[in-house]
């Protein structure tokens, strides 16, 4: 397996979600286009991945799956795609599980400022959750950078 193969991968599944406001009100033909290519490459993505379970962070997160699910807006996008290669879908989860804590403590935050008592109840859990993001990341780049050796 080509590790550049592999990273492209990686790269793909963690970047940043495209805007979704649409490219509407674009004037300049050169903004339009790069918009148009950004918004088909977000519905290939999509297409090919499914949302971050909230369960799948912690088990009293599970009231936000299904519908409820922040992870399949276009706000707070997180999406997991699968390689097929044991080692890295493995990575990959975790890399999902850090990432959706932070896009989930963001929705969280917003959630709170609006009221919402499910998401009151959710901070404590979710701030236990965030202490442990730093660690995690930092272990997960050491995993990562011993996941080309695996490959071979």
């Amino acid at each position: 397996m080509n590790i550049k193969v592999v990273a492209a991968a990686i790269a793909l599944a963690l970047a940043a979600p495209v805007a979704q406001a649409g490219c509407d009100g674009i004037e300049d033909k050169k903004e339009m286009k790069a918009c148009e290519k950004k918004a088909k490459a977000q519905a290939k993505a999509d297409a090919n991945s499914t949302p971050f379970e909230p369960s799948a962070l912690d088990a009293s997160f599970s009231k936000w799956d299904g519908d409820a699910n922040p992870f399949a807006t276009d706000d707070y996008r997180v999406r997991v795609t699968s390689a097929g290669i044991a080692s890295v879908d493995e990575y990959l989860a975790k890399a999902y599980g850090i990432q959706a804590a932070v896009v989930f403590a963001e929705y969280i935050v917003a959630e709170v400022g609006a009221g919402n008592a499910d998401a009151i109840a959710a901070v404590p859990t979710l701030a236990d959750m965030l202490d442990k993001v730093v660690a995690d990341g930092e272990a997960l780049v050491t995993e990562g950078q011993a996941l080309p050796d695996s490959l071979k």
